[in-house]
């Protein structure tokens, strides 16, 4: 079975961050992994940290997004995040630095708002060397 391209556009507040042709997207929504095809039915999505995998002719790409909301249109797919990075530009050492620092945070007595500060760090930093290719899968 063969694909049919669709067009889709990766928008953070820096760029640009990618648009083209794929055959599909593969994001970590907030209920779940969600994929999508051409001619998917209309949606808004939010997403969560994580990776967002697209579907080229060249074979699949995984890049770490940030949280953001993903709009589904009959013409083409937008996904809009606070941060989007390729796999080459992520920092593995700031990565590995920032997973340390929001373990010993998570150690500490904390207010709540502190505590999920920590967590959005951590995971931001997992999920950075998960793409990176370091990290645990």
């Amino acid at each position: 079975m063969s694909l049919r391209p669709f067009k889709l556009e990766i928008i953070t507040p820096e760029r640009l961050f990618f648009s083209g042709q794929v055959d599909f997207v593969t994001v970590d929504g907030q209920d779940g992994q969600l994929t999508v095809l051409a001619g998917h039915a209309p949606l808004i999505a939010a997403l969560k940290v994580g990776q967002v995998v697209l579907g080229t002719p060249h074979g699949r790409v995984t890049l770490f997004s940030t949280a953001g909301f993903m709009e589904v249109r009959p013409d083409e797919t937008l996904i809009f995040a606070q941060k989007c990075e390729w796999p080459e530009e992520i920092d593995e050492g700031r990565a590995l630095a920032d997973e340390e620092e929001a373990r010993m945070m998570l150690q500490r007595q904390q207010s709540m708002l502190e505590y999920r500060e920590s967590r959005i760090m951590l995971t931001r930093a997992l999920m950075r060397l998960r793409v990176k290719g370091g990290g645990p899968k």
